[in-house]
């Protein structure tokens, strides 16, 4: 006779969320690795413009240009606040996503305890039973050799 716990599709199903869960947060941390580095480009663009617009403002060049500079430089500035934004989502989503993988956790070894406990009370009424028969058979042995092997 074997073990089997009586909620084995509850903690079948707690160890899919703990799964799905660990998925989401994996995802959630590659999208905030992959908006960080869109931040870092965003902002080395930013410097190189900043750089290229100074140098060309020592040249004296011509309005035109400075202003195609300029705008250059306005456009990589949005570009950089919405990178740093969408790294701030992705840092709330990982939050979130660990939040919820933590609790995932949780409740899969809440289960999981359960069922430990249950098979320690299971193996050991089954060793008590175990015993109780072993117990019963020496005592027939006993009787049966106390009586001269009469039956």
């Amino acid at each position: 006779m074997r073990f089997v716990f009586s909620a084995q599709a509850a903690l079948d199903l707690r160890r899919r969320e703990d799964d799905d869960a660990r998925r989401d947060l994996a995802a959630a941390e590659s999208r905030r690795a992959q908006a960080a580095r869109d931040l870092a480009a965003a902002e080395s663009s930013l410097v190189d413009a900043l750089e290229r617009a100074t140098s060309e403002d020592a040249q004296a060049g011509e309005i035109a240009r400075r202003i195609w500079y300029r705008n250059w430089i306005a456009h990589e500035r949005q570009r950089a606040a919405c990178a740093r934004s969408a790294l701030l989502a992705c840092e709330a989503e990982v939050t979130h996503s660990a939040e919820a993988a933590r609790a995932a956790s949780v409740r899969r070894e809440a289960l999981e305890r359960l069922r430990d406990r249950a098979e320690a009370a299971w193996t050991s009424a089954a060793a008590r039973r175990e015993q109780q028969v072993i117990d019963e058979l020496a005592a027939v042995r006993f009787e049966r050799s106390r009586m001269g092997g009469r039956a």
